[in-house]
């Protein structure tokens, strides 16, 4: 259901998902808007929550700090919205003619990574999975992501927590990971140098390597 879609209900949705699969506390990870999610998931369900691992992500309104533009992409993206809400079937239409659009695929590719250093198949797969989402979820979800606000409350926060940025990320740009860094006690930030907003995808190993030293500090 639509009107679910929130960030506080994906926040419940993974504690329905922790008590179905017997699940008491864990370390969170999250990667973007996944990052909303699990800091929305810390709010709620404070033990539960080892500690967290946030990746690229922000603490308010991600549409007005990408591409580094704080009018034109949400003035578009209010556009999109009111495109859809006046011929949901055209739009859908159209949203699906443009699977496998090169120039499309290419802009994701340049805004979204770093094409020197992402495989090819990665950024494939990531883009492909995005034009498969029905239009109209995909928007009614950025919408609820644009007007989460985690801002006032982050400094409540008492779990460790690592916070991972690009300096290259294009989406929400490093000065984001910076507040929430300022905002977060004792939170760790650690920049991915060349990273662009999917630093797992281009340095894998250097990633996995960072999030490996802060969970032997939890021991």
């Amino acid at each position: 259901m639509l009107f679910r879609s929130t960030i506080p209900h994906f926040a419940r949705d993974l504690a329905t998902v922790f008590d179905a699969i017997g699940l008491r506390k864990a370390v969170l990870l999250g990667h973007s808007m996944g990052v909303s999610v699990a800091l929305e998931f810390c709010r709620q369900y404070p033990d539960r929550v080892k500690a967290l691992v946030l990746a690229n992500g922000t603490a308010q309104r991600p549409l007005e700090t990408l591409l580094h533009n704080p009018n034109i992409i949400p003035a578009g993206f209010q556009l999109l919205r009111e495109a859809y809400a006046r011929s949901p079937a055209l739009f859908t239409k159209i949203w699906a003619l443009q699977k496998g659009n090169a120039l499309v695929r290419s802009i994701v590719k340049l805004a979204g990574f770093n094409p020197h250093l992402a495989a090819d198949e990665d950024i494939e797969r990531y883009v492909s999975q995005i034009e498969e989402m029905d239009p109209g979820v995909l928007l009614h979800v950025l919408e609820a992501y644009q007007s989460h606000d985690s801002s006032a409350w982050l400094h409540t926060l008492q779990v460790p927590t690592l916070i991972l940025s690009g300096d290259e990320d294009k989406v929400t740009p490093p000065a984001q990971q910076d507040l929430l860094h300022q905002l977060i006690p004792g939170s760790r930030l650690e920049t991915v140098r060349h990273g662009s907003h999917c630093p797992q995808m281009d340095q894998p190993e250097l990633v996995t390597a960072k999030i490996e030293e802060f969970l032997k500090t939890l021991d």
